[in-house]
């Protein structure tokens, strides 16, 4: 029987994801640490994923959705359910190595602070005809920008020992990360722990920002890695146009609404020339060459009221000072 200390649920979610599934849950189900459980929470996959799960049946529990929850309801439904001391909500394209959770909740466990951490990730390559082998950095957690972006850190740099130190970050990817349950369930809004306005995109930087707001700390684990298949690229225009304009939209609605949720007034103010120059790139690209894409402020606009609600809970259960949040926001 399985102690609740220390336990971890390893929450896949996953829609149309056949490509990537089966090594996915090969690599959970080969962790070096005894105390977990693999959790496929299917936002109603019309191709061969739940087949595919289903020969892992004796193993794994899974969740079957009626419908497209998205990122956000799909993975709250998972976390909801579960009795884990930890979280692992995973993508089905990433590969975690066989220490990745083992290492994450050792740290975790020692540093009571922290409530969230994820290790080194990589952009998954299966070109093996290169010379020489290079490892490409996807993300080592998140930090925030003075305009309110967030960016991965060290994203598409080759990777090098001078990257290996586990340190402190703003936040985590939503792709691999661990996240004290209890900390989920302080942050929480309604059984919401991701905000289920946003469907997908931006929900793990809201989350991030939240928590920060209620006084937890996140960390970068150097000796847990993993891959991740990345479909495509940020600040890249020509992988930007092979997005879906609704996925556009929903990540433009989204980011303002968590800025609306969560920013403060003080350093909203002094970095407003970085926001508004970052807003007017924006919009004059949307205008330009992304008309559809103008919907996402119709759409914020709709959702201001609740953001407005939400943000009144958030500061209420604020335990930080200004000076705690403020030094993170980078150039």
């Amino acid at each position: 029987m399985r102690n609740k200390k220390g336990f971890v649920s390893i929450n896949i979610l996953t829609w149309n994801s056949e490509k990537h599934i089966k090594l996915c849950l090969e690599k959970c189900l080969a962790q070096n640490y005894d105390n977990y459980e693999v959790v496929v929470i299917d936002n109603n996959s019309l191709d061969k994923t739940l087949k595919i799960c289903s020969d892992y049946s004796d193993k794994i529990k899974i969740i079957k959705n009626k419908s497209n929850l998205g990122y956000s309801r799909g993975h709250n439904i998972g976390i909801h359910a579960s009795t884990a001391e930890y979280i692992l909500v995973l993508n089905p394209d990433v590969y975690i190595d066989e220490n990745y959770i083992k290492n994450i909740t050792e740290y975790l466990e020692k540093n009571k602070e922290y409530g969230g951490a994820i290790g080194k990730i990589f952009q998954y390559s299966n070109d093996e005809n290169k010379a020489e082998k290079k490892f490409y950095i996807d993300t080592m957690g998140l930090r925030i920008l003075k305009s309110r972006q967030f960016e991965a850190r060290n994203f598409g740099k080759i990777y090098s020992e001078n990257d290996n130190s586990t340190l402190e970050c703003f936040g985590v990817d939503g792709m691999a990360a661990v996240y004290r349950k209890c900390m989920l369930e302080e942050v929480k809004f309604n059984n919401e722990y991701f905000d289920d306005d946003f469907f997908a995109y931006c929900e793990d930087q809201d989350l991030s920002w939240r928590c920060r707001l209620a006084g937890w700390k996140f960390a970068f684990i150097s000796d847990s890695s993993a891959f991740h298949v990345r479909t495509w690229k940020p600040k890249s225009l020509k992988y930007r146009t092979q997005i879906k304009s609704e996925i556009k939209r929903m990540a433009i609605r989204n980011h303002y609404l968590m800025v609306l949720k969560n920013d403060e007034i003080v350093p909203f103010l002094l970095h407003f020339p970085f926001i508004l120059f970052r807003f007017s790139k924006i919009f004059l690209y949307a205008l330009l060459f992304e008309q559809k894409t103008l919907l996402a402020f119709y759409d914020f606009l709709k959702l201001f009221r609740q953001g407005i609600q939400k943000r009144k809970i958030i500061k209420k259960t604020k335990k930080v000072s200004l000076s705690d949040i403020f030094h993170w926001y980078n150039l």
